[in-house]
Order: C-alpha cells, then structure tokens, then sequence
C-alpha cells in the first residue's frame, strides 16, 4: 500500500464504510461479494474499535473462543481470514489491511481509521471547555454523528 490511507466508519446507527475519497457511504450488510456472520461482525468491531494498538492472539482468543472451541488458534487463523476478506471486498484494491507481528495483529501503519464514535468523544470533550455559544455548536455537532 502506497501513501497514508483513511478509511472512516460509522459505527452510531449501523455498519458504514468509506474511503477519505469516496463521496457516498457504503453497508456493511450490503457486500454482495461474502456472507458475514455475526461473529466476524463483532471480531471486525472489536478491531476498529482497538484499532490504536496491537491485539495479541491470546486477548482475542479469550474473547472470542474461550468456551465454544476445540481448537481456538485455529479458528482465530480462520477469522483473521475472512475478516481480510471481508476488507478486501470492502475496500478493493487495498490489500494488507490487517496485518500480523509477533502474535498480535494490528492495522497497517499506512492506514488512518476514524470511527464516529471517536469523533464524537473528542467533540464533547473539547465542547466542555468551550464557552456557552462555541460550545453549542461543537455539541451540535457531536449529536449530528449520532
């Protein structure tokens, strides 16, 4: 991957996607080209959502697998699959998106991910130290995300 890529996501209200480039946001649920169940919806989340550190196998393991799997190293290795394949449809020509080291997994470096929810608690955080009228609007903002 060449350059610094943004991808944003809205997470308020449902599953959408977009590039910095693109003008119109796309559904999660809409992607003709794979089936995703709600297991990898959730293990996708929970990396966007953690998206500013390395995730060790063992910490997804125990979250996703600790109780339903005789063989959880591999079902991790099957998800960490289909989640690269569900970005890959979602982002054509992107490719190594998620990337591995060291048991851990982690979003390539060349990749900005903003998420909604992130900008929203940086909204309100910054409108609590406005004043009254700046701070309606940064607070009008904030709930426009949502």
């Amino acid at each position: 991957m060449n350059g610094q890529m943004t991808l944003q996501f809205k997470l308020f209200g449902g599953f959408l996607y977009k590039t910095a480039q693109d003008e119109v946001w796309r559904s999660f649920l809409e992607l003709p080209e794979i089936s995703v169940g709600n297991k990898q919806r959730m293990f996708l989340l929970y990396l966007l959502l953690n998206h500013k550190r390395p995730i060790g196998s063992a910490e997804l393991i125990e979250l996703f697998w600790a109780d339903d799997s005789k063989s959880p190293a591999n079902s991790l290795k099957n998800m960490v699959h289909k989640v690269r394949a569900t970005l890959n449809a979602m982002f054509p020509g992107c490719k190594d998106l998620l990337q591995t080291e060291k048991g851990c997994y982690q979003w390539n470096a060349g990749v900005e991910i903003r998420l909604d929810t992130e900008m929203f608690d940086e909204l309100y955080r910054r409108a609590k130290m406005l004043p009254d009228a700046e701070r309606i609007c940064c607070e009008q903002e904030a709930f426009s995300l949502y």
